[in-house]
């Protein structure tokens, strides 16, 4: 390749207290230019940028209308250069990650994510890693079932890649993941590249952290996909039956389809591959947890969704029981709310709390009145961000 073959787009609204520092840390022989998408901005975003800019930049705009996929857009169509890398306005590169990213694309991938530093409000730092079950062979389809990636809109990239398989202009978040999983889906190859490259710097304030709308998003790009589709994905990718029936099931939740969410349960149950309910079917998979539980939690938290608060009080108290959990006492709280039991469901939001204190959904249920909010998912068991905020929070675009 050539020396300076690489371009930086940094999508950008009103980021002028933060851009200096994410322009300034671009660094790296291979970098052709920054490209700087202006999102409307009403400070003095161009300006600080300009200033602190180690390279040539060059300002594109974007039209205040757009939603976040037709802004990226904006920006992978601006790009001269074979090879380009994201960059968020409010975060930074660290040392050399043009390089590594840059040499990954080199070697033959057409996308590649790192791992990634998170700095909190405190100041606080900590590395979240990709998970080993996404690196591995046929890795690639585990995003199906959530973005396990720590930062899926920084990514490195084939110009022609993205530009082919294009922004969808209706994303408004997560944008990023949408075009990651068409593309892959479209048969591109994903690299991990496991030294950290990227800085966030943690904002619960910003539009990603609006769990409210990343799921409503979410549901609208997992609805893209057909689940046989991505259920034959996993098949041909070398997982067995049984995960592939989980990732179905928990696409199925996220799109809120509960009559095939109870197909896959009734599925799973009736497998027959030896696999017991004391066993960890991937101990070191997205979900390390004996599989008695998985369903008993699935199961009960199912029945919530649908009304069925019997059988939820029953099942969700089994699942307390096989494994005592944040989300398990949230979603057994609620059950208690529906048979009328008010100070026991009150206590079991207290003990979600105290499992995990930033437990957003438990948080809520012990303020509101009356408690509404059911986990519909498992937690994550990996490292990952952990700064989703009320949906009644302010965020900004």
């Amino acid at each position: 390749m050539s020396a300076a073959d690489v371009t930086v787009v940094i999508p950008a609204r009103n980021a002028a207290a933060t851009i200096g520092r994410a322009v300034a840390s671009v660094r790296g022989e291979r970098v052709h230019e920054i490209v700087l998408v202006d999102h409307a901005c009403g400070d003095d975003t161009v300006a600080v940028a300009q200033r602190h800019a180690p390279c040539a930049l060059r300002t594109v705009p974007a039209d205040a209308s757009l939603r976040l996929g037709g802004v990226r857009q904006r920006g992978v169509d601006a790009v001269t250069t074979p090879l380009a890398i994201w960059l968020d306005a409010d975060d930074e590169f660290l040392d050399g990650r043009v390089d590594r990213l840059a040499a990954r694309l080199d070697a033959g991938a057409d996308l590649v994510a790192d791992a990634a530093e998170v700095e909190m409000i405190d100041g606080t730092r900590r590395v979240v890693p990709i998970p080993a079950f996404v690196q591995q062979p046929g890795g690639w389809v585990r995003l199906f079932e959530r973005n396990y990636l720590p930062a899926p809109g920084v990514i490195g990239f084939r110009t022609e890649v993205l530009r082919r398989v294009g922004y969808d202009p209706t994303q408004h978040g997560p944008e990023d993941t949408d075009i990651l999983l068409r593309a892959l889906d479209a048969g591109a190859s994903l690299a991990c590249e496991p030294t950290p490259g990227y800085r966030i710097h943690a904002l619960p304030t910003s539009l990603s952290r609006d769990m409210r709308n990343q799921r409503a998003m979410y549901r609208a790009l997992l609805l893209k996909h057909a689940p046989a589709h991505v259920q034959a994905l996993y098949l041909a990718n070398g997982w067995s039956e049984r995960v592939a029936l989980w990732a179905v099931h928990t696409i199925a939740l996220f799109t809120n389809d509960l009559p095939a969410a109870a197909s896959h349960l009734d599925a799973i149950a009736a497998l027959v591959d030896d696999v017991t309910d004391d066993e960890i079917v991937e101990p070191d998979g997205p979900q390390p947890y004996a599989e008695g539980w998985r369903l008993a939690f699935a199961r009960g938290t199912l029945a919530l969704l649908t009304g069925n608060d019997g059988l939820a009080l029953e099942v969700l108290t089994d699942a307390e029981r096989r494994r005592p959990s944040a989300e398990g006492a949230n979603n057994l709280g609620m059950a208690l709310v529906r048979h009328g039991r008010s100070s026991d469901a009150a206590a079991c939001f207290a003990t979600a709390v105290a499992r995990r204190p930033d437990y957003v959904d438990a948080q809520a249920n012990l303020a509101d009145r009356p408690p509404t909010r059911v986990t519909t998912h498992p937690f994550r068991a990996h490292d990952n961000r952990l700064d989703y905020v009320l949906p009644t929070a302010t965020v900004q675009a």
